[in-house]
Formats: structure tokens, sequence, C-alpha cells
């Protein structure tokens, strides 16, 4: 005689709940795999078109011909890379590997590398971990410092916590399937570069799409707010630490009030010089100026300015006007 099973009765067998936990993380993490390789595929293959006119794809260093006559598969690709393409920009600042080189089929971690192009952290590379979660692209992927800050470089940002993690909340709030791991890269580095209190702010930028950004530092958001400059200058000499460069000034009118700041290094060479500086900037200012006017020449390190006697600008002076301490 059989006997009919009721309805769930398989939910009541030993191990049932395990085996469907099993399937769905074996199915979701099968799809995640699949969707991983094309969106890094079409990251580092697929150009963006030469012809402004034209809106095809296609891969790095084909011709339009060739891209004319792509296999299906590649097609198919060439449809997912239009979803990379408005975050193709973020490859000059953004450098991805296989987290374990050693490893190279597993593609759900990545170390990653970001290059901040302006603002006080311009000139440091942030090494990261990109992790893909297996249900990916249901869930976003998360970024995670790492070895960084170290020795005795801190951040001081207001997106920004003291590990470098920022509030995932504009991601997950507006994260949707159809979307691309490099829309988290240019969240963050929107982040990074940009520290003022306009939220929500374009990700990436220059686009329509608008993304919050929180407060991690509510220290850094008010120094932000009421003195920018003072917030420029401390978030750079705590970032990059000892990792600095000394740079010697000095001052020579030019103007009833005005210098040239002459720079020059440890050698004796002069480095270069900024003409009609106020005498009633402040030494921070001047720091933000030379750092943003002259590059220095080891990567990951920025100038420390030394004054004439031989006192470093610190946090104790910044706020320190020039005439003050720069005989004219």
């Amino acid at each position: 005689q059989v006997v009919a099973q009721p309805r769930g009765w398989s939910d009541l067998q030993p191990g049932a709940s395990a085996r469907r936990a099993r399937y769905r993380e074996e199915h979701f993490g099968a799809m995640a795999l699949r969707r991983v390789r094309v969106e890094m595929k079409a990251w580092h293959t697929f150009v963006a078109p030469s012809d402004p006119a034209s809106s095809e794809l296609a891969y790095a260093g084909a011709s339009s011909s060739t891209a004319d006559q792509l296999p299906p598969e590649a097609v198919k690709e060439r449809r997912w890379a239009r979803l990379m393409e408005p975050h193709f920009s973020e490859r000059e600042h953004w450098t991805l590997a296989p987290h374990d080189p050693a490893e190279p089929a597993d593609l759900f971690e990545y170390s990653v590398a970001l290059r901040p192009s302006r603002g006080p952290f311009k000139g440091s590379s942030w090494t990261m971990m990109l992790c893909f979660p297996t249900n990916y692209p249901f869930k976003p992927p998360k970024l995670k410092l790492v070895g960084f800050p170290s020795g005795d470089a801190s951040i001081f940002h207001p997106f920004l916590g003291g590990d470098g993690g920022v509030c995932h909340c504009g991601i997950e709030n507006t994260w949707a399937p159809n979307m691309v791991f490099a829309r988290l890269l240019a969240f963050y580095r929107v982040a990074v570069e940009d520290a003022g209190a306009d939220v929500p702010k374009a990700v990436p930028a220059g686009s329509d799409n608008l993304m919050c950004f929180c407060s991690l530092n509510h220290a850094a958001e008010q120094l932000y707010k009421n003195d920018r400059g003072s917030w420029s200058f401390i978030a750079q000499t705590r970032l990059f630490g000892s990792s600095v460069l000394p740079l010697s000034i000095s001052a020579k009118r030019d103007g009833p009030e005005t210098v040239r700041i002459e720079l020059t290094n440890l050698a004796g060479n002069t480095v270069g010089s900024l003409e009609h500086i106020s005498v009633h900037s402040r030494l921070s200012d001047l720091h933000v100026m030379v750092a943003e006017t002259f590059e220095a020449p080891v990567r990951s390190y920025t100038w420390r300015l030394v004054l004439p006697d031989g006192v470093v600008v610190d946090e104790a002076n910044h706020q320190t006007a020039i005439s003050e301490v720069l005989p004219i």
C-alpha cells in the first residue's frame, strides 16, 4: 500500500535543511563565479570605441571590423561589458590581480590597489581586498584595506574609519543584480577623493547617478567644514606619517603683500618656486599648494616643509602666517 506523503514531507527528512543550503550555495556560487569571470574579462579586455559616435565596444587591440566578427559567446560578453563601460575610467586609478597567484581559479578574492588622483591623499597607494560573496550579483562585493595604515600613519577623513573602511549603506541600499563590481570601486574612490559634505554625490564623478555617503569621523567632518586647509594638511601629514621628503623653504618679496617661495631639497637642488603668495597665508595653505603643484619623486611619499631655522611644519605650527616665520 502506498501512503500519500504530506506536502513538505521531504523537508521533514534528516539533513534536508543542510542539503537545501548546500544546493543553494553550489548553485549561487557557480552563478557568481561565471558573473565575476565575465566582468573581469570586460574590465581587462574591452575598450571604449575610438569613434565617439560609435556605441560598439571592442576587445583591446582589435579593429572595428574584428569586433563585428565576434563569435556568439563574445557578443554576449560584449553586452555585459556595456554595464562596465561607464566605469572604464576607473582603470586609470585601480589595479586588480587575483589575491592568490597560486590559485588563479579562485576569483572570489582579488588584490586591488587605489591611487587617488586628487585631494590630500594624492600620491599614496591603498592596497585592499575585493571580496565577492557567493550570492553575487544579488549582493554587492566589499572592500577591505590590507596592512594599511601602518607604522605611524593614520587616517583622518570624514567618510573613512580608522581602518580606512567606508559605510557600505550607500552601495547596499542601491545595489541591483545588473550592477558591476566597478561601481563599488568608483564609490570608494569618490569617498577618498571628495571629503565634501555635499551628499549625495555623483558616482562615478560627473555622472547623473547619486549615492549617499555616511560620516564616520565627526572630528574630521567638522574641521573640513570650518577650516578645509587645516583638514587637508592634517589628513595628509597623518596619512603619510614618516614617509616624507624634507623640502626647505625661503621667501622673497615680489609685491607689496606677496612673496616668492623658493623650494630646495636636501641636496640643495631647486625643486621649484611659487609666486605671488600672500604673506598672510598660513603654513598649512602653503603646504597644500606645494603638494598640489610639485609631485614627490618617490611613490607613496609626500613633502614635509622645513623652515629656515630647521623647524618642521607640523600640527603645532601649521596655522602660523608665513610673515611670522619666514624672513622677508
